[in-house]
């Protein structure tokens, strides 16, 4: 179909006062405003008469500078859209959407625009940001060592924590996997176990590891306190995984240190009354049977600590200790039950075998005690 020049103009500036989408015609160089549409009065707050008679940097000044530099630097085909703040009537300021391109006409270049209110959009994506940024900044202060990845098992964040324990500062350099980073073992087997990425995965739901620790890339083991959980959008689908560990090596060694004390004499080494009464009840069974116990005690202790003082005493006290081991089985239990007095509780033991170990005890005390 074949238009007139004059209907064709018709049409256009129809299409251009009537459309809903605010437009606006611009000179480049001086930012006067030209001509606006309908849309724009009514978006702006100001009559078209009166838009007509401002120039664009009385609604954004930044704006106008954006278009003048596009104009000299001929940059009407290539990158055409560009967000900008456009201040009201009213003084609110409005975030838009700017698509802009020449017109030509014989004398002169003009700057077309269509702009769309995108203030809403804008705000999401700050507040997106605000909170996606909390969020880091919040995860990079914490003490626990937090690891992501995506379902594939690719790293995709770690923070300073993670990067200390695990000794991998320079991550982001490279692309990591989680299995290249966390080698982790049961600790009391040493045997490898399976990756808290792949469970998280495979059970879709938050699984916690015990009994872990971590060789990190320095060699080191670390005990590792730890929990995996997938990471799911709002339909429930999991796009990553996401872990929560601590490291407790000082803790574990804490909490070592405590059993032992607990059971174990501090001066000579051996077990302590408490854990003794402990055995002599798990040992009072019929598989333990017979059951051998040789008890004793050091003669002349008291004399000694009074002659020659309690460090001489102690001293006495440890090779009597060193005697017992040397003298007993490994599957004896030998322990101090207090003061001068000693125990040695003897499972499936005869008592043709409980003389044998009487009398070696008795020439190792002369080789040890003795001197």
């Amino acid at each position: 179909m074949q238009y007139t020049s004059e209907l064709e103009n018709l049409i256009i500036q129809a299409m251009f006062d009537e459309h809903t989408a605010v437009m606006l015609l611009i000179e480049p160089l001086t930012g006067q405003i030209i001509d606006a549409n309908h849309a724009a009065s009514a978006f702006y707050g100001y009559s078209r008469e009166k838009l007509k008679s401002m120039c664009i940097d009385e609604i954004s000044p930044s704006f106008h500078e954006e278009i003048k530099r596009r104009y000299l630097a001929k940059l009407d085909q290539e990158n055409q859209y560009f967000v900008y703040p456009h201040r009201l009537s009213n003084g609110e300021l409005r975030m838009v959407d700017v698509y802009s391109s020449q017109i030509h006409d014989v004398d002169n270049t003009y700057y077309y625009l269509i702009i769309f209110d995108v203030t809403a959009r804008e705000k999401y994506k700050q507040e997106l940001y605000n909170e996606k940024e909390l969020l880091r900044l919040t995860l990079e202060s914490i003490g626990d060592g937090v690891v992501t990845t995506d379902t594939g098992g690719w790293i995709t964040f770690m923070n300073r924590a993670a990067q200390k324990i695990t000794g991998w500062e320079e991550w982001k350099s490279q692309n990591i996997h989680f299995n290249d980073i966390f080698h982790l073992l049961n600790e009391e087997t040493g045997k490898p176990i399976e990756s808290p990425f792949a469970k998280a995965l495979k059970s879709g739901s938050v699984t916690v590891m015990s009994n872990t620790v971590l060789l990190n890339k320095q060699g080191m083991t670390v005990s590792l306190a730890s929990s995996a959980a997938p990471i799911k959008d709002e339909r429930g689908n999991i796009f990553g995984t996401v872990m929560v560990f601590q490291d407790v090596t000082h803790a574990r060694e804490q909490q070592k240190q405590i059993h032992y004390m607990s059971y174990h004499d501090e001066l000579t080494g051996l077990y302590n009354r408490r854990f003794a009464i402990k055995e002599i009840k798990r040992l009072n069974r019929t598989r333990q049977i017979p059951l051998a116990v040789i008890v004793g005690d050091v003669n002349g202790l008291k004399i000694t600590n009074d002659a020659l003082g309690h460090a001489v005493g102690d001293k006495l006290l440890k090779k009597v200790a060193t005697a017992l081991k040397a003298s007993c089985r490994e599957e004896d239990i030998i322990a101090r039950w207090g003061g001068d007095e000693f125990i040695i509780l003897l499972p499936n033991t005869s008592e043709q075998t409980v003389r044998t170990v009487v009398k070696r005890m008795k020439k190792t005390f002369l080789e040890v005690v003795g001197d």
